[in-house]
């Protein structure tokens, strides 16, 4: 059975943030709220910053934070933080996002291919102009809609 990796309410836009790890606090609420992810998950997303450095900052202004799943992650989801000022994961000009989106993933399977598909998205690079330039939430939403992921029943 399909199912949608977003929903409208995961999208967030704001102006600011003060820190990287609000940003991240931020824009994981709704996986917390919707009850994809435990607490702990978040607390791993920042964790993983700490110990790996900014390598969650995929792309100029496009920050991915993630963490191994060990039973944290109850299903494939991600969510959006649109800034329209950029927040730092370190010193370096390369570390800044205005765009975070948290990717939560049952297991290392699933967590290829969601990244197989949120590329997909990202790798074009007109997407990227609008994703970059908007902080209207419903647009984000309609270049996401379509990401489905093939969840198995039992």
């Amino acid at each position: 059975m399909e199912r949608k990796l977003i929903e409208k309410d995961f999208i967030q836009t704001m102006d600011h943030v003060d820190t990287w790890k609000e940003a991240i606090r931020i824009a994981a609420k709704p996986l917390l709220e919707h009850q994809c992810i435990q607490e702990s998950y978040i607390d791993a997303m920042i964790q993983t910053v700490i110990d790996l450095g900014s390598y969650i900052v995929i792309a100029p202004d496009i920050a991915m934070p993630h963490a191994r799943s060990e039973g944290r992650v109850l299903k494939n989801s991600i969510s959006i933080l649109k800034l329209e000022k950029p927040v730092y994961f370190d010193s370096d000009e390369a570390s800044k996002a205005t765009f975070i989106m948290p990717i939560a993933c049952v297991d290392n399977e699933n967590h290829l291919t969601m990244l197989a598909k949120v590329a997909e998205i990202l790798g074009d690079p007109d997407t990227m102009e609008k994703i970059l330039h908007t902080n209207d939430a419903e647009k984000l939403y309609e270049m996401f809609e379509t990401l489905t992921f093939e969840e198995e029943t039992q």
